[in-house]
């Protein structure tokens, strides 16, 4: 039997940025003084321990070191570049703890236009970990990029998110031309047999995510690529809450890897897959132990 693959999954480790990594360019946006207003009153308060607790997260992963890493996203605040720069700077040591490291950008990364076309400020800033490049526009994040991995598991990052220049829309959305890319990938012969992971920033709608302009607008459409396919499994962020659902018309089981450093609130999951089942683990933080984890699950029942 194949040694047992295992991955870890996190997001939404939201640096807070230093007043150096402010340039007059970026504060000419409207939403950006907005969002430094609300991070000053709620979020500086909910992130306080977002670098130390990254660096007692890589000290874990080298205890525990996994086969692949996948972060799903909202690695900043504001999305700014000097801000995504040290973002990578405290994201590197998590990196080289873990064998494969695949990422995709969350919506405060790309949190306005002069992100560039196609994510460029986040693609330059987190090139080493965005997979192999599409087919169709190596430039392009929101193309699918896809691993095949050992034991039969396909790992499948899709960009989700996109700027948003209204200061009260932080929703997602998926160019259709990515969709298509998605839907032949998903189809090819050498997806046939193996677990599908689809990792992305933004969730498909459940009960807690409704809200339109926090939502995925192309939530129906991702959903119908994928009715057809399996097994598979759905891994997302955005929403700060830890924790798995199941959809009624989708056979992909649900995980949000939730925040890894929202004070409080940090969680993170942890999976294994040996070609025929699939366990998870749900990730806590407490001070007077450290990361740990819950007893594993089986995926699919």
């Amino acid at each position: 039997m194949s040694k047992p693959l295992h991955w870890v999954h996190i997001s939404d480790t939201h640096i807070l940025p230093g007043w150096r990594d402010f340039t007059w360019r970026e504060l000419l946006w409207f939403k950006r003084w907005v969002a430094t207003a609300y991070l000053l009153v709620l979020r500086r308060r909910r992130f306080r321990y977002a670098r130390p607790r990254l660096a007692a997260f890589a000290e874990w992963l080298r205890a525990n070191p996994p086969d692949v890493l996948v972060h799903t996203g909202d690695f900043s605040g504001l999305g700014m570049r000097r801000e995504l720069a040290r973002a990578v700077e405290l994201f590197a040591p998590l990196a080289a703890a873990a064998g494969l490291v695949r990422v995709t950008p969350g919506n405060h990364d790309l949190y306005l236009p002069e992100a560039g076309p196609f994510g460029a400020t986040f693609a330059a800033a987190f090139a080493p970990w965005l997979g192999p490049a599409p087919e169709q526009d190596p430039a392009d994040i929101s193309w699918p990029r896809v691993d095949l991995l050992e034991p039969n598991l396909a790992l499948i990052m899709l960009n989700s998110a996109r700027p948003n220049p209204p200061f009260w829309r932080s929703s997602g959305g998926i160019p259709a031309p990515a969709l298509a890319a998605l839907a032949e990938r998903l189809a090819r012969p050498d997806m046939r047999g193996r677990l599908l992971v689809l990792a992305t920033h933004f969730p498909l709608p459940d009960r807690r995510n409704r809200r339109d302009w926090h939502a995925l607008d192309d939530a129906a459409a991702l959903r119908a690529i994928l009715r057809p396919y399996g097994p598979g499994l759905l891994l997302h962020g955005h929403d700060h809450r830890c924790g798995r659902c199941a959809l009624p018309d989708l056979s992909w089981p649900v995980f949000c890897a939730g925040s890894l450093t929202y004070a409080g609130r940090s969680g993170f999951w942890s999976f294994r897959w040996d070609g025929q089942q699939a366990t998870a683990a749900r990730g806590h933080w407490a001070p007077e132990r450290g990361f740990y984890l819950e007893p594993p699950e089986a995926v699919f029942s």
